[in-house]
């Protein structure tokens, strides 16, 4: 046996003592000493002297060692079961051959050393010495505690010290071409362990860690250690730090605490090796930080850590991105936002559309922008053009008509404008001034509507579509200006006549797709798509999967959901007058507003249709919002709004919101929910007011 050999087991298998003047907990906070490590080598005389030596290069380091040694065997007199002695229990069968070889070294060291007292002044050890064997020793030994060397004795370099309470059941090793081969026959230790490399800018940059900690949450790792056989697995690609941080995180979960400058490697180690717990902590972790009075330092770090998951995962987590602009849009993201026009020209196209939605409804900055950017330019560029693309120009021009006049102006002026460029300017022009015209006779048409609720249509549209087909006519006949209207009406469908596969391969959300972006019809917002997912998924009914799987793909089609172009409205008060309900719902306008003394908002009046019916309006009369402490804004017409109810029952704290237009769904696809009404809500479609183009 090899000192490296030596080495090299110190660092695969770790003991946790228990000294005198110390509790168990306490000790294994602190050092754990590498003599002990040795103690399993009794047989070989010279190698434990010169692992030893190798360790502790001066006399005085060497009597300290000894009598520690000296100190840990007297605890093996006390009683063996004990849960502080038992990680002890390996040095018992060699009590012998341990003293023969202690009390040579101690010839060789300490004769000097008053202190330093005779290896048989433990006379009791031998009732409590068992004989087992080396390799019973092993496979006892206690792998889940670490390795912590102290830099205090010269060459500890060689088996680097970790804090145990940065990683458990990690032990570190050195550099492969420092170690020599090992018989892994003759030691089973290696058989639960595998080795990890980390970049070689670490001082050791290899890990040997245990097998199941791997294979218990990971697919990937399962079929590299079970199926592939792999001796060690590369992480070279990841930040060490955050390898032994991983690790950590395998055996204790608490991933709450992690810091900032870990977040983006882990959660890229939970997606590459598919720990999904773990990838599901940090969405958790991610999009718990957002808010809408973060600063800009801190949405600076949330906006880039959603931006690197959307490009580098699109398909999977672009709802983190969704959940980043619909919680702060609403808000003043003007200084945010500048701070990215300051790298204007190299921007990604995605950025700048991400950069829209954040501006919610501030023409003024985007306008701005294309001016300042215009200065001391020759032609338009492609960036400038990507930005008036996806802009709401006739909100811009309705908003600020002087800013938008100078913009243009600011483009003819371009002293080497292409033709194709200035066609495509003209086009631009050309479909807002025909779109502000439509907006203004289409809102001159629907102010003469205030229904937003008719109990007794929606029933007739349920009975008149059983299949998807039916709901496809009844979108394309304006029978539904809202997605919501659809989605209640697909839960009605699915439930009575689920369609069968080859219906479903027919294109419904293209085709729904198709005729929603030729009609005016609001769109579903993706938290009220989220409710109802969630709450099927308690679903006991088979069909719901198929379901689950439409409504996902509704979710990721522009054209039917949206994540901002639609504002819940949240803020519900009853009001009694007369004796008479007064129904409130209260928004902020996304404009701003400049009366101070009332709330923005809408009055509903209900009254009974054949008895069983209701039908809901918005009251444009004065004299209802009197002493209501809200004012009348037409905002919106009734034709965009769409209201509903909230319901809660469903979920494991019974607090998981449902929500239902008139129909109480639920009752039948959640037969053992018993759910309650929480609050009314209207679903207002603002898209004519926001600066991203719908």
């Amino acid at each position: 046996m090899e000192v490296s050999d030596v080495v090299r087991w110190v660092n695969s298998r770790v003991i946790t003592p228990v000294t005198d003047g110390l509790s168990s907990k306490e000790f294994r906070n602190g050092t754990v000493l590498v003599e002990l490590a040795v103690l399993l080598l009794p047989h070989n005389e010279t190698a434990v002297s010169e692992a030893l030596e190798k360790l502790n290069d001066n006399p005085t380091g060497m009597t300290d060692s000894i009598r520690n040694i000296k100190t840990f065997l007297a605890c093996l007199a006390e009683d063996g079961t004990h849960i502080d002695v038992q990680p002890l229990d390996i040095f018992r069968g060699e009590r012998e051959a341990i003293k023969t070889v202690l009390e040579k070294l101690c010839d060789k060291y300490d004769n000097n050393n008053s202190d330093t007292t005779s290896f048989t002044s433990c006379p009791d050890e031998d009732n409590a010495l068992q004989g087992i064997s080396e390799d019973t020793a092993l496979d006892n030994a206690n792998t889940d505690t670490l390795l912590e060397a102290t830099d205090l004795r010269p060459g500890i370099q060689e088996i680097v010290a970790l804090a145990s309470d940065q990683a458990l059941g990690i032990q570190y090793i050195v550099a492969p071409d420092l170690m020599p081969d090992v018989d892994l026959d003759a030691r089973p230790t290696f058989i639960d362990n595998i080795i990890i490399k980390v970049k070689e800018s670490d001082p050791l940059h290899a890990l040997c860690v245990d097998k199941k900690r791997l294979t218990q949450d990971s697919r990937v790792f399962r079929e590299m250690i079970e199926e592939q056989f792999r001796e060690e697995i590369d992480m070279t690609d990841f930040e060490p730090d955050t390898v032994r941080l991983f690790l950590t995180l395998l055996e204790d979960r608490q991933v709450d605490d992690i810091e900032k400058v870990h977040f983006r490697e882990l959660n890229k180690i939970s997606e590459v090796f598919e720990v999904e717990w773990l990838r599901v902590k940090c969405y958790k972790w991610l999009s718990g930080r957002m808010n809408r009075d973060m600063l800009d330092e801190e949405k600076h770090f949330v906006f880039e850590e959603c931006w690197y998951i959307l490009r580098k995962w699109h398909w999977k987590h672009c709802d983190l991105m969704d959940v980043l602009i619909c919680k702060i849009a609403a808000g003043d993201n003007s200084s945010f936002i500048l701070k990215y026009f300051k790298e204007f020209d190299n921007l990604d196209t995605v950025q700048l559309e991400l950069m829209l939605k954040l501006g919610y409804s501030n023409s003024k900055l985007f306008l701005q922008t294309v001016l300042d950017n215009l200065i001391s330019k020759n032609e338009l560029e492609v960036n400038i053009k990507h930005l008036l693309q996806k802009m709401n120009l006739p909100f811009c021009h309705e908003a600020n008509n002087k800013l938008y006049t100078d913009m243009l102006d600011a483009i003819a002026k371009l002293p080497d404008i292409s033709a194709t460029d200035l066609k495509f300017i003209l086009v631009l022009t050309t479909e807002t001034t025909r779109l502000t015209r439509s907006r203004n006779v289409r809102m001159l048409k629907n102010k003469e509507t205030r229904v937003i609720l008719d109990t007794k249509k929606l029933k007739n549209l349920r009975g008149n579509c059983q299949t998807l087909k039916d709901v496809l006519d009844a979108v394309s006949n304006e029978q539904v200006s809202s997605m919501l209207v659809v989605v209640e009406t697909l839960l009605w469908v699915f439930l009575h006549d689920p369609p069968n596969g080859d219906e479903m391969e027919a294109s419904f959300i293209s085709k729904l797709s198709g005729i929603s972006s030729s009609k005016r019809i609001q769109k579903v917002p993706h938290q009220y798509l989220d409710m109802i997912i969630s709450a099927l998924d308690t679903s006991p009914l088979q069909q719901k999967e198929q379901l689950i799987q439409l409504l996902k793909k509704m979710k990721r089609n522009e054209n039917l959901s949206t994540n901002i172009h639609t504002v819940l409205i949240t803020k519900y008060k009853e009001e009694r007058v007369d004796n008479k309900r007064k129904h409130c719902f209260v928004f902020k306008h996304p404009q701003g507003c400049d009366i101070s003394d009332s709330e923005c908002g809408f009055i509903v009046k209900f009254r009974r249709q054949d008895k069983h019916y209701w039908i809901g309006e918005i009251s444009i009369d004065d004299k209802d919002y009197q002493d209501s402490g809200i004012h009348y804004h037409g905002l919106s017409t009734a034709h965009d709004i769409c209201m509903y109810r909230l319901f809660e029952g469903v979920g494991p704290d019974k607090g998981t919101p449902v929500p239902s237009i008139d129909w109480k769904w639920f009752e039948e696809w959640l037969p053992e929910s018993e759910l309650k009404e929480k609050q009314k809500c209207l679903a207002i479609d603002i898209s004519d007011y926001i600066i991203a183009k719908c």
